[in-house]
């Protein structure tokens, strides 16, 4: 189970993996909506692991 300090330190590198710290990780397709969020899932093809980014909406830009 992932700690709230490795939890924190992959929100400010989310290019690596939480649990071995691998750049090699990559999106299975896998994805989710419920509520508010979206659910995007990951693995690491190194250690095996697999997890959930969340996602939500935090804003709105026009486009012209």
């Amino acid at each position: 189970m992932l700690t709230e300090a490795q939890k924190s330190a992959y929100l400010k590198n989310s290019g690596a993996c939480p649990y071995c710290g691998s750049e090699h990780i990559e999106g299975t397709g896998d994805r989710d909506y419920s509520d508010d969020k979206y659910y995007n899932r990951v693995g690491c093809p190194d250690c095996g692991k697999v997890w959930d980014d969340v996602y939500t909406l935090s804003g709105i830009e026009e486009v012209e």
